[in-house]
């Protein structure tokens, strides 16, 4: 087993603040690394038939500006910040599945350089 150490932190102008640290453990960890050109876009084949094996997907760049991802054939999401999801029931916020994710980039001066990390379960479930 692989341990992910994951911190939160979301203070406003009010205020208000929280904070969260925390682990989870996980089979194994893929790092996806891509580029979505200025004005373009990257597909990544996951090839995650089963999303009830992933525990946990963060996304990064370096450029959020006009940045979307769909996963397969979904609606595009905005991405304004780096996301997390920690947990099987955060992860299904994604979809049944988790085949492919293209992430597309409007913005017309700059690439945005990409990182992914999927945490895997490593449970797959018997077939047949």
């Amino acid at each position: 087993m692989t341990t992910i150490q994951f911190t939160m932190t979301v203070t406003t102008s009010a205020g208000a603040r929280l904070g969260r640290t925390g682990s989870i453990e996980v089979g194994a960890i893929d790092v996806f690394h891509a580029v979505a050109p200025a004005d373009g876009a990257v597909k990544l084949d996951l090839t995650v038939e089963d999303i009830s094996t992933i525990e946990f997907v963060s996304i990064e760049s370096d450029n959020y500006e006009d940045l979307t991802f769909t996963v397969g054939d979904g609606s595009p999401v905005a991405i304004v910040g780096p996301v997390m999801l920690v947990g099987a029931g955060q992860v299904g916020l994604l979809g049944a599945a988790l085949a492919t994710i293209e992430f597309e980039n409007a913005d017309t001066e700059a690439d945005a350089n990409i990182r992914m990390t999927i945490g895997r379960s490593g449970l797959v479930a018997a077939t047949g």
